[in-house]
């Protein structure tokens, strides 16, 4: 899971350097994907109120320097153990 670029992902996960290890991993699978063909690199990130307003630029670095195989961003569902997380509701004429 990427939930946001560099120290803003470390908050959301409450890990410092997670963001680091994932590139790290990352960057691994990638290398490994030359020698066995079968493996594949899946990036999830879940849309929240701490990175709606970063996913343009979320899904652009994926894209741009992870390069996974797959790439899906996600609404948060269920209920999250930090209610300030859940996406505000935009009202609509």
């Amino acid at each position: 899971s990427l939930d946001n670029l560099g120290e803003k992902h470390d908050a959301i996960r409450k890990q410092k350097g997670n963001f680091n290890s994932l590139l790290k991993i990352a960057t691994y699978i990638n290398q490994s994907k030359k020698t066995y063909k079968n493996i594949k690199l899946k990036i999830v990130t879940t849309a929240n109120a701490d990175n709606i307003k970063d996913i343009i630029v979320i899904n652009d670095y994926v894209a741009d320097k992870i390069k996974p195989d797959y790439h899906s961003i996600k609404p948060l569902h269920g209920t999250p153990r930090d209610a300030k997380m859940i996406t505000p509701r935009r009202e609509y004429d």
